[in-house]
């Protein structure tokens, strides 16, 4: 029974991926045809951007199918093994040129923001402009980041008034570099731990390729903050689950586990997702597999991940209660069940507004609560989602979830399109940072080539990801439901456009990793399962 539970998760991700796929290829034709997306999405995205990318897409998959039908070729054997005995050295050069791109992004590249990301800045600067009081209280769920913005700007970094607002973004830039990096070290350190070196090595590379060189470097937001305490906790739980002992080691690694897990949940809620997969998986293998050890590893994660969660959140709870850097009104914030409502948004899109999103946030559904007394918007929001699914009808509800599912996951460049307008345009720049503003800005005269990068990589990371069915061991199963999971929860709940994907970045590298191991297995006709058994994997 518990193998088809499996299997059914299995196949619905799979289905779910192959969706996916189809909408990140034809997405250049459907931004520039503008069915779902505000014409906003459109900067300076000439025509050609399909004839960049296209024959580009059609190149890797010709390249992948010569690859799967020259298994056992004598020159495609000595090339993987040329790339397998040097790719110590290709991870190094491929982290040293991040490291320099970022270098060149913080130095050259780093702006005043606008939108959220603006506005908490502020707030942790208390410059004289601006509601900070009434944002944070309506959106709570920033105030970590807001602390973490007062912390960098008050006490680990205090600059003088004159250059503050400034000199500041630098700061939170350079701390956001270091999550983006830690998040590749440990995912890649976890992967190597679990699976096998060269398995962590191509995590390293995908990441780099695909994260540690993404224009979100210079976006200081949750998303980005949030994958470097998930994968720490993936990385602190196989380092326990190696060796499963009662140890000061073991201890200390599952109290950084705690923090983590309940760091990233306060941050972002959704980012217990995977959490809720290990637990999921590790019942349905125990079932299967029934062991008094494997009982007390289950109760042990299950313990340790609820008392961090909890701890942490009456811990933030508590200190809003009394802390004394902004006043926090009860009354504005909104309620759980307004992501849903938003999340549920179909109304037609005003040209060249990028602000309302198809399921997901817009102004109309945020003045309509805003506009209802504190004590009826639960019951509002109830209200309003019950009437937006009798008007979808099942048809109609089916066909806006597929809408969604393509807004929500089909750009490749986590809907930088829309994000890097937070970036202002600048005047009297110097040669470098104006190279920058035409290749990586939105707005840039030469975007499309940025555009073009990243599509074709996710592309491939979607193609190597369906690859990963070809192992069933129980570590991959969970990052499967992981991402089953996350795929859900954007629909469920406020999505619109793909940078909320970014939060899953620890799930997709090692998906990706074991799916590139598996399809070039295929060239000694074997698929790599870690030499063990179907019946031993998950101990």
């Amino acid at each position: 029974m518990m193998k088809l539970f499996l299997k059914f998760f299995d196949w619905l991700t799979a289905i779910s991926l192959v969706i996916i796929l189809f909408g990140a290829i034809i997405f250049p034709h459907v931004l520039q045809s503008t069915i779902v997306f505000p014409q906003g999405l459109q900067v300076n995205l000439q025509s050609n951007y399909q004839l960049l990318f296209y024959p580009l897409i059609l190149a890797v998959f010709i390249f992948l199918f010569v690859v799967w039908k020259t298994k056992g070729n004598e020159l495609m054997q000595r090339i993987l093994m040329w790339v397998k005995f040097r790719i110590r050295p290709i991870v190094l050069i491929a982290v040293a040129a991040m490291i320099v791109y970022q270098l060149i992004m913080l130095t050259n590249g780093v702006s005043v923001l606008k939108a959220d990301v603006g506005g908490v800045h502020d707030a942790a600067l208390m410059l004289p402009h601006g509601d900070y009081s009434y944002y944070l209280s309506k959106f709570p769920n920033n105030l970590p980041l807001f602390y973490w913005f007062y912390f960098l700007s008050h006490w680990l970094v205090v600059l003088p008034t004159s250059i503050a607002n400034e000199g500041q973004w630098y700061v939170e830039v350079a701390f956001n570099i270091l999550f983006i990096d830690g998040t590749l070290m440990f995912s890649s350190l976890a992967a190597h731990k679990l699976i096998g070196k060269n398995v962590g090595y191509v995590v390293m590379i995908v990441g780099v390729l695909f994260y540690g060189m993404s224009p979100f470097v210079i976006i200081p937001y949750t998303d980005t903050m949030v994958t470097f305490f998930v994968s720490l906790a993936f990385f602190m739980l196989v380092l326990v689950m190696k060796k499963f002992e009662m140890s000061l080691k073991n201890i200390v690694l599952l109290l950084v586990f705690a923090v983590s897990v309940g760091l990233a949940f306060i941050i972002k809620p959704s980012s217990v997702i995977p959490f809720m997969a290990l637990v999921i998986i590790g019942v349905a293998y125990l079932v299967m597999y029934f062991s008094k050890r494997n009982l007390v590893k289950l109760l042990v994660v299950l313990f340790v991940m609820v008392m961090g969660i909890a701890g942490l959140q009456k811990g933030l709870s508590e200190f809003n209660q009394h802390q004394q850097i902004v006043r926090l009104e009860v009354k504005d914030k909104m309620p759980f069940n307004f992501w849903i409502y938003i999340g549920l948004y179909d109304e037609p899109l005003k040209k060249g507004n990028i602000t309302d999103f198809l399921g997901g946030h817009n102004s109309p559904d945020d003045r309509a609560m805003v506009e209802v007394p504190e004590k009826d918007r639960a019951q509002f929001g109830w209200t309003e989602i019950r009437n937006r699914l009798r008007k979808f009808g099942v048809v109609g509800f089916v066909k806006f979830l597929v809408k969604k599912n393509f807004v929500n996951t089909a750009d490749g460049s986590f809907a930088w399109g829309i994000s890097g307008t937070a970036i202002p345009k600048q005047d009297n720049l110097n040669k470098l940072t104006k190279y920058i503003q035409m290749f990586v800005w939105p707005y840039g005269a030469q975007q499309k080539y940025r555009q073009t990068y990243f599509q074709v990589i996710w592309v491939f990371v979607l193609l190597m990801m369906i690859m990963s069915f070809a192992d069933g061991s129980f570590a991959i199963r969970v990052l499967r439901l992981s991402f089953l999971g996350g795929m859900m929860f954007l629909l469920m709940f406020e999505g619109g456009r793909s940078r909320y994907l970014i939060q899953f970045m620890p799930l997709y590298l090692p998906l990706v990793a074991i799916g590139i191991k598996n399809f070039l297995a295929q060239q000694n006709n074997k698929v790599i399962y870690h030499g063990k058994s179907e019946s031993n994997r998950h101990n």
